[in-house]
């Protein structure tokens, strides 16, 4: 026995050293503090023996796949949830876009958009101080210590300053810029390894990702620089907002600015006890989104309730008018002008069922041959009944996603049943849309929240059929060409406009059911 716990022994501490070792290479930034070492080696060794578990599970015992991906699952979630930081945000996003993993995976990990844990006051004080290089007396009047909310990056706090003004003040967690480099490093090792045992396992571009927009998201400063572009594009726009920022307080680990009025975009009781139709709010959402991709191309690409406010336009006479306040603007996508208009053709061939022109976005894209794939993905419908030439001006039948467990039952199946070739979807599409299939889970999820008030489509065919337009103009300038894309355009508009007319008046027989608020900021 004595030998067997003296193996044992020298396993774990063999493994130790391994992983600290590990940690000594893999995070140069934080070699000098023994403390932030001894936490990155925990970490990697929670993620190595969460990696053999899975590697066990899925390689060697016996169980369908449903329960092996409900365990592994399960695995994941737990590791992520106790190595906190950026593993919480990591597991946010594989949760936000359901295309990204199994759906066992998408409800284990969704539980972690309320998992953030708060930092102390004493570490916000000292992040604030060394930021800013100012005292906090020296900037706040008064500071509430509690924060408001907690996310995975950081959390945000009510204060004033000392012109009595009231802001808000959002903290990065300490010393998470500094681990999130090395943090990194160790996924992608993994991910590698993951591939080298399982070839189908294909996410190396995942880490790619993370390594692009995680230390970007961890820049302050550049939060500032997105949120002030995104001021500019909607100047014109009274009733879609961006908070003031101070900017000679910010920095790249904190950012003071105005604190902003409103309710989470999915409090529904809340909306409508500020008198503010329903329809209006989920349709000036459909025209922020739409905007930002298939005319702006900068797009605001963590959209989640916490990040969106709903508020009462003082300016409108009715005050019954709903003001959108765009929140959190750390992670942003923007589109080259070639993506932005292969994606408009794209949902342009979807609306009008021209499978060439699917076809032709797809190969654009880097999907290719996958095109059908990728029309249900984008949708959340299978491509026959998208294209489905019977159904003459039945967006029901044809686009619209029904929120009901039939429908849902039916698009797992469908998943399942192409997993290897989602995997390669995912491979070979260019990445600048994967976001964009996040905005639209999100855009579906509230869109579901408030009722389903609204014709979506009719908001996005404006958007993406005024891109491809603007684009063919300038190729082929001729009347004719004119007189043929104005023809296109009206004819799809009208059909989404009368079936946006029947959508609202069978709405006024459906009952509304309020879902759970599904997000915290």
């Amino acid at each position: 026995m004595r030998s067997v716990f003296k193996k044992l022994a020298i396993g774990a501490g063999a493994f130790g050293a391994a992983s600290y070792g590990t940690a000594f290479y893999m995070f140069p930034e934080i070699r000098k503090d023994q403390h932030q070492l001894i936490q990155a080696t925990e970490r990697i060794m929670r993620l190595s023996w969460t990696g053999a578990k899975m590697a066990y599970v899925y390689g060697l015992k016996p169980a369908t796949m449903h329960e092996k991906h409900m365990e592994a699952a399960k695995y994941l979630h737990d590791a992520f949830l106790a190595n906190g930081g950026i593993y919480i945000k990591i597991g946010q996003i594989l949760a936000s876009i359901d295309v990204l993993a199994p759906e066992e995976y998408v409800d284990q990990l969704s539980s972690l958009w309320q998992s953030a844990k708060a930092s102390s006051f004493e570490d916000v004080k000292a992040q604030i101080e060394e930021a800013t290089g100012k005292k906090m007396e020296d900037l706040f009047q008064s500071f509430n210590e509690k924060p408001l909310s907690a996310a995975s990056i950081g959390q945000v706090h009510e204060a004033y300053l000392k012109n009595g003004q009231k802001v808000a003040v959002k903290v990065q967690h300490r010393w998470l810029k500094e681990q999130c480099q090395g943090d990194i490093r160790v996924i992608e090792n993994l991910i590698g390894v993951g591939e080298e045992i399982f070839p189908e396992f294909k996410y190396k571009w995942f880490a790619d990702e993370l390594k692009k927009y995680v230390p970007a998201e961890l820049n302050f400063n550049l939060e500032v620089n997105n949120a002030e572009r995104t001021k500019e594009f909607f100047k014109k726009q009274s009733n879609i907002k961006v908070p003031h920022f101070y900017h000679d307080f910010c920095s790249d680990k904190v950012i003071i600015m105005e604190f902003v009025k409103g309710v989470s975009v999915n409090k529904v009781k809340e909306i409508r006890d500020m008198g503010i139709d329903l329809k209006e709010v989920s349709k000036l959402l459909s025209h922020c989104f739409s905007q930002q991709i298939f005319e702006f191309g900068h797009v605001h690409s963590d959209p989640h309730p916490g990040n969106i406010f709903i508020s009462v336009d003082e300016n409108s006479r009715d005050r019954k008018k709903p003001v959108i306040t765009l929140l959190d603007h750390g992670l942003y996508q923007d589109l080259t002008d070639d993506v932005r208009l292969q994606y408009s053709y794209l949902w342009k061939g979807i609306l009008m069922r021209d499978e060439e022109m699917i076809k032709k976005a797809a190969i654009d894209l880097g999907v290719g041959d996958w095109y059908p794939l990728l029309t249900a993905m984008v949708t959340r419908k299978r491509f026959d009944d998208v294209m489905d030439q019977q159904a003459e001006g039945s967006y029901d039948n044809r686009l619209r996603f029904n929120n009901t467990a039939a429908e849902k039952d039916r698009m797992q199946v469908y998943a399942k049943k192409f997993a290897k070739e989602i995997t390669m979807v995912l491979h070979d599409i260019n990445k600048d849309v994967l976001l964009l299939f996040k905005i639209d889970t999100f855009l579906n999820s509230i869109t579901n929240q408030l009722g389903d008030p609204i014709n979506k489509y009719e908001i996005l065919a404006r958007y993406c059929l005024e891109a491809v337009e603007q684009q063919e103009l300038k190729n082929k300038g001729d009347s004719m060409s004119k007189i043929r894309l104005w023809y296109q355009k009206a004819a799809t508009l009208m059909g989404l406009r009368l079936y946006g007319y029947y959508h609202s008046f069978m709405s006024l027989f459906k009952p509304h059911q309020e879902l759970p608020d599904e997000i915290l900021l």
